[in-house]
């Protein structure tokens, strides 16, 4: 996972420009492919449109950490290893103890993050929001994680300042 620069590269690499698999951008863009603001301030995919991207989908349902953490680290939010730490150790820390309250903790830890994603990106957010959030991880955890990795990924795709702001991101995503 890592990149020839030492920078952690993403789950996902994009396809190479021209080729079949290429997908086409489904944002709003201009003609160099650059997202518009207006297309940003919602997300990407509707919660239950997992199945657009399998791979995306089969890490939120398999490896909800490692996608999760992965996220996170690509918006610029937590470096990868702190975020999967937070996630693993409330996650498992709720299984060995039977605690609801690690779980709900979990819940609101990811929320919160969700949040600040929000709020980089420029959509809505309130109290209502949060707790919508909240109640979203705690009903459906892979919906979310696979939702949030989708919107990243596009904006990795098409360079948007909150991921290439990043140191390089974006570039490091582009390579062979």
């Amino acid at each position: 996972m890592l990149g020839g620069s030492g920078r952690r590269r993403g789950l996902l690499l994009p396809p190479a420009e021209g080729t079949p698999a290429a997908r086409p951008r489904r944002w709003g863009s201009d003609a160099k492919g650059k997202a518009s603001d207006e297309s940003l301030s919602q997300w990407k995919d509707g919660l239950c449109d997992c199945f657009d991207e399998p791979e995306i989908c089969f890490w939120a349902c398999c490896c909800p950490a490692i996608r999760w953490a992965d996220t996170v680290d690509l918006g610029g939010l937590v470096p990868f290893w702190v975020a999967l730490a937070i996630y693993l150790g409330l996650s498992v820390g709720s299984a060995f103890l039977g605690e609801a309250l690690l779980w709900a903790a979990l819940a609101v830890a990811c929320a919160g993050f969700r949040q600040e994603m929000r709020r980089k990106f420029g959509m809505s957010q309130s109290g209502r929001t949060y707790a919508e959030d909240c109640l979203l991880y705690c009903c459906c955890s892979c919906c979310a994680i696979a939702q949030e990795a989708r919107h990243i990924e596009e904006a990795c795709r098409v360079g948007h300042p909150v991921v290439a702001a990043d140191g390089g991101a974006v570039n490091i995503r582009r390579e062979g």
